[in-house]
């Protein structure tokens, strides 16, 4: 009975493909570390694209190759424990010594993935990331060590090569950042305390200020302000950005409501991918019903990225808002692919062009008469041309010469 319920918990512990020892497995091995009051290297590997191989050459073929892997992993040094972590994820753990073997051992696991792997008698180089980090017994908190080498990981996502991050102090410091503003972010959520400024955009033809584009902004309660470029990607990265627009939107509408008088035609709001859904026309609906202001005083700027992740979804919000006397802008044109016939299918009654674009007008004569051309091409099929990032008087002047509508 002994031996038997000693191979159950062996089992139990172990991952059924690669069988070397299963999540589970190094969270006990990270306790008892801690027990014995001693430090540990963690290194966390993520194998990448590993689907490529299963469409290739089939699943069977692939599990074999993850089965080699996790036998190379076991054998790079004896004091050294492997464990499969997620489906291309192995985490390695070991005792510390010294900083210089937690280099030798990164450096050997570096030089083997830069190597091909035979695949039945084909050289397949896998593109690989490792995050790995030194721990001493006291700071061994499996909820915190497993957040800071995904962020390190995050911080390769991009890269096209292999990749090795350590987490040093720098790497902290940017850790410690980031979780500041994410905490900050959901005590504004918590507290609607976002703040709305508004961007005015001028008619050149009319001489006057007409409407305004709603921009978000968080600032803390200690007053220093939180860059949007620095917040929005969080957001989107922990699915928060869906409760920020809701929100931008609650606060547009009563915003607009409240100041019925104000000399502008309308307000302006970006809208993202994720509220592109059928709740969006109940939602602002609703709005209008609780803060009581005209249709024609609120505009949605979507990108063309929020039109393509979903069109049939896209289209039918949009048809279903303009119907209800709401109009739509396309945002950042010029930023990515432009679908013309698309766009064309679309109840845009405006088109801005991206400050990118309007960044060189006063550079390159070939890049203005093109931006000439695009302008008339717009303005010939019934819409009205904003230009974003206007910040001097010889962009406004050319932007005049080119027959922008607005700035």
């Amino acid at each position: 009975m002994i031996f038997y319920v000693c191979f159950q918990n062996n089992r139990i512990g172990r991952d059924a493909l690669t069988e070397v020892q299963n999540r589970s497995s190094f969270f006990h091995e990270l306790e008892y570390l801690r027990r014995k009051g001693k430090g540990g290297h963690v290194i966390l590997v993520q194998l990448k694209q590993f689907d490529k191989i299963n469409r290739k050459f089939g699943v069977k073929v692939g599990d074999g190759l993850m089965f080699n892997i996790a036998r190379y992993l076991e054998n790079i040094r004896s004091d050294y424990h492997v464990f499969r972590f997620g489906n291309t994820k192995f985490m390695i753990l070991g005792e510390l010594k010294d900083l210089s073997q937690a280099d030798e051992v990164i450096q050997t696991l570096y030089d083997r993935f830069e190597k091909p792997w035979d695949i039945k008698g084909n050289k397949w180089y896998l593109r690989t990331q490792f995050a790995h980090m030194t721990i001493g017994a006291k700071d061994i908190d499996e909820n915190l060590l497993i957040g800071q080498l995904d962020y390190l990981l995050s911080c390769t996502e991009s890269a096209e090569k292999n990749t090795v991050l350590f987490f040093d102090e720098e790497r902290k410091s940017m850790f410690e950042r980031q979780n500041y503003v994410l905490a900050e972010v959901k005590k504004a959520i918590r507290n609607e305390s976002f703040t709305l400024y508004f961007q005015p955009v001028y008619s050149v033809e009319e001489k006057r200020f007409v409407t305004a584009e709603a921009l978000l902004r968080l600032i803390t309660d200690e007053g220093t302000m939180i860059s949007p470029g620095e917040f929005i990607p969080l957001a989107e990265k922990n699915g928060l950005i869906d409760d920020i627009s809701w929100l931008v939107l609650k606060k547009c509408c009563q915003f607009i409501s409240e100041h019925m008088d104000m000399p502008l035609d309308s307000i302006s709001m970006n809208m993202s991918i994720q509220q592109m859904d059928v709740q969006i026309f109940d939602r602002i609906i609703q709005c209008k019903r609780d803060f009581d202001f005209p249709a024609k005083k609120l505009r949605i700027e979507i990108t063309e990225r929020v039109i393509t992740e979903n069109p049939s979804m896209a289209i039918e919000v949009m048809k279903n808002l303009s119907n209800g006397g709401i109009c739509f802008y396309l945002d950042d044109f010029g930023v990515g692919y432009s679908n013309f016939a698309g766009m064309m299918q679309l109840p845009f009654k405006a088109v801005k062009l991206d400050r990118s674009i309007m960044k060189t007008i006063t550079e390159s004569l070939k890049d203005f008469q093109t931006i000439k051309y695009i302008v008339k091409m717009l303005h010939n099929a019934g819409f009205v041309v904003i230009a974003e990032g206007l910040e001097t008087k010889e962009q406004v002047e050319l932007a005049e010469k080119l027959r922008i509508d607005r700035i």
